[in-house]
């Protein structure tokens, strides 16, 4: 009988001390949000024919919601979990809704609205959730939402969207820009007589 009562109080410290132990999610801090430049590794692509890949030396580059649609641009946010333990890694699900009517991949017939993926995130520590537009079936305008899930709770939501006149504008700048620096000053041949000076209202005396 000592010794049943005995297993029994074993199992109770055992289960009390699991329970303890496992990690407790709070809220996810935004920490910044825009674009970035990363060192990017693909790995391959999901059923649905997007690609997947992992990011390093993440450098957050301009904060802004307005994403140009263009090859190789990198948005999204990073986070704090806010929990404990810290430095416990805990899986969540990101979800990405795409704007209307959705992405049109090679590997699905059907227009793809929606992408989920489970990710690790450690308890305490700065996590990024990016996306890197790398195919021309991704450049669709319009509102991108995407959102960090831990089972039926929704723990951070941020909206970014694509614009293809962003694209031509962030193309277009540079070239402007050119054509003013190279374009020559004309001057007035000089005629010999003195500069003439301008009043208050700018007219000539």
């Amino acid at each position: 009988m000592q010794v049943c009562i005995s297993l029994l109080w074993f199992m109770a410290l055992a289960s009390g001390a699991a329970y303890a132990q496992a990690p407790q999610v709070q809220r996810l801090d935004l920490t910044d949000y825009g674009l970035y430049s990363i060192d990017r590794e693909i790995s391959g692509r999901d059923e649905r024919g997007i690609t997947l890949g992992s990011a390093t030396n993440v450098q957050h580059t301009a904060t802004q919601r307005t994403v140009p649609a263009q090859i190789g641009v990198t948005f999204g946010f990073r986070y704090r979990v806010i929990g404990k333990p810290n430095g416990e890694t805990v899986t969540l699900k990101k979800i990405i809704t795409f704007p209307p009517p959705g992405l049109q991949t090679a590997a699905s017939s059907n227009r793809v609205g929606k992408a989920e993926f489970d990710v690790e995130a450690k308890i305490g520590e700065t996590n990024s959730e990016l996306y890197t537009l790398e195919d021309n079936f991704e450049l669709v305008s319009g509102t991108w939402l995407l959102e960090m899930w831990l089972g039926n709770r929704k723990l951070l939501a941020q909206s970014f969207r694509l614009d293809k006149q962003a694209e031509k504008a962030e193309r277009e700048k540079p070239e402007r820009e050119k054509s003013n620096r190279e374009k020559p000053t004309r001057e007035k041949p000089d005629s010999g007589k003195p500069a003439r000076e301008k009043s208050d209202s700018g007219e000539g005396l």
